[in-house]
Formats: C-alpha cells, sequence, structure tokens
C-alpha cells in the first residue's frame, strides 16, 4: 500500500503538471480560434454577435505557415496571406522582433517566444480591430501581453503592454487601464478599460468592457476554440468568413447605432489620457 502521504504528494504533482501542460503545451504551433465576437452596448442598447476566424500564429515559425493549402500563400494575390505591414511596427522589422522591442521597452524583460491571435489579410484586405500578442520567457511560461487598437477609417494603432509574469492557465485577473486613443466615433475618450483573459489554451476567453467614473457603458468579448490551421480552415476563412466581414460589419453596425440615436463624437486628435499605470505606444498603420 502507498502511504496517504505519497499518494497526496503525487496528486498534487500531477495536478501542476496538467496545469503547466495546459498552459504551456497548446501555445506551440499555428493553429485557428474559431468562435464568436459579442458587443453589448448601454445606451442606446444595442447588442450583436458575430462568427470570427482568427489565427493564431508562431512570430518565430512563420516560414511554417504556408504549404498547407494552395489558398494561403506567401504571394501578394494569394486569397489569403500573412502581410508584415498589417501589424505592429515598423514593416521592415520581423514582426516577432517589432513586438519583443516595445515589450521590452515598457517591461524592461525580453520575451522569448511570440505569438499573435489577429486576422489574416484575405482577397487583399485586412483589418484587426483587437490584435492580441502573447509574450512567453525561455520555460514557456507567459511573461507579458500586448493589446492593439486599430481605428477605421483613421488606421491609426495604439498598443497597450501589460506584464503578465506570474500568471496561469485559470488566471483571469482583470487589468485595468484608461483609453489612450479614438476608436468609435460612439465613443467618447473619458474612459477605462478592463481586460479579462488568460493564455489561450483549448479554449479562450477575453472580454474588455468600458467604464465612465466606474459606470459600466460597454462590453464586448470573444470566445473561441482551437483547431488545427489545416486546408479545411483555410477554406473556412476564404469562402466564408473573410475578413472583409469584419469591416462591413463595423460599418453596418456603426449605421444602425447611428440610427438609433447614438451621438457622434468627431476625432480629438491627440487627445490621451497617459497614466502611470499603463504602458503603451501608438503608431501610425503604414499605408
Amino acid at each position: 500500500m502507498w502511504p496517504t502521504r505519497s499518494l497526496l504528494n503525487i496528486s498534487a504533482s500531477l495536478r501542476d503538471d496538467l496545469a503547466m501542460s495546459a498552459l504551456v503545451a497548446p501555445m506551440s504551433g499555428h493553429a485557428i480560434y474559431s468562435g464568436t465576437v459579442w458587443h453589448d452596448r448601454r445606451s442606446p442598447a444595442y447588442r450583436f454577435r458575430q462568427h470570427v476566424e482568427m489565427a493564431w500564429l508562431d512570430l518565430d515559425q512563420l516560414g511554417e505557415l504556408y504549404g498547407r493549402s494552395c489558398l494561403l500563400r506567401d504571394r501578394r494575390w494569394s486569397p489569403a496571406r500573412f502581410n508584415r505591414s498589417d501589424y505592429h511596427g515598423d514593416p521592415r522589422v520581423p514582426l516577432a522582433d517589432a513586438v519583443r522591442d516595445t515589450v521590452e521597452a515598457s517591461t524592461g524583460v525580453r520575451p522569448e517566444g511570440v505569438y499573435l491571435l489577429a486576422h489574416l489579410r484575405t482577397w487583399g484586405h485586412c483589418f484587426n480591430p483587437i490584435t492580441v500578442y502573447w509574450c512567453f520567457d525561455a520555460t514557456g511560461l507567459p511573461m507579458a501581453e500586448m493589446l492593439e487598437v486599430t481605428n477605421t477609417p483613421w488606421h491609426e494603432r495604439h498598443a497597450y503592454v501589460f506584464d503578465r509574469r506570474g500568471s496561469d492557465a485559470a488566471d483571469d485577473e482583470p487589468v485595468e487601464f484608461a483609453k489612450a486613443m479614438h476608436v468609435s466615433p460612439f465613443m467618447p475618450m473619458d474612459l477605462d478599460y478592463t481586460l479579462h483573459d488568460s493564455p489561450p489554451a483549448a479554449r479562450l476567453d477575453l472580454r474588455l468592457s468600458l467604464a465612465r467614473q466606474g459606470n459600466l457603458v460597454f462590453e464586448a468579448g470573444l470566445a473561441a476554440e482551437r483547431r488545427p490551421l489545416d486546408a479545411a480552415a483555410v477554406r473556412h476563412i476564404v469562402f466564408r468568413h473573410p475578413t472583409q466581414r469584419v469591416s462591413l460589419g463595423i460599418y453596418w453596425h456603426a449605421l444602425r447605432l447611428w440610427g438609433r440615436g447614438a451621438r457622434f463624437l468627431p476625432h480629438p486628435r491627440r487627445a490621451t489620457r497617459p497614466t502611470a499605470s499603463e504602458s503603451s505606444v501608438e503608431h501610425e498603420v503604414p499605408a
């Protein structure tokens, strides 16, 4: 018979190993997160849900992205492709290094692995309202997260960097930070974000809320499941859920909001509210 203490120790070790596996193993390799984006505005009341297919890419292994489908190639007019200038920083710098530079400047620590959660360019078009970058240390543990927000039609970007050292697979401790860039013409600048999420694994859950002086005015979220990035997934993206649907959806819902009496707010040029607790870098989107 095994001593009770030994059995308890083994059980605890197995539990820790499973938690570590859930945190680290699903991060490796390219994949697709298939799920639903939802928005919930308080005034005027407006809700919607939209299916999305987002790529999860190991930015140090982009050469392995191609070859799985004739629809996904590193060619300008490929139906689907990764286009460097669609994402963070100077397009002349590899994306992984650009993210590392930004994260290191904010946290003082340079990450090892860098992963991207975003839409690919489809049929010559790409737009990502929010791009998520997860950064890991040499052991595969999360050390930072970067959210990059892009607005339309101005095509400005703003990156928020969060230190995630000490996070675990079940950790969704909220992060609060001030709004620093004009995004929607129906939302003012004097708002604060609260982010709830954790490192993507078999499932991905992200929720972002906006509040004014503690009063909730808007929530949005993404709930998705991880799937292989194979030929079937690429066909699904290209023919059923191309990135054009994201842009068209933004303008369609903006029109409906305007029709419901939402107040239109012009772009407040250079209106930002940096705080000591916020780590952010602003970038203009290359033309």
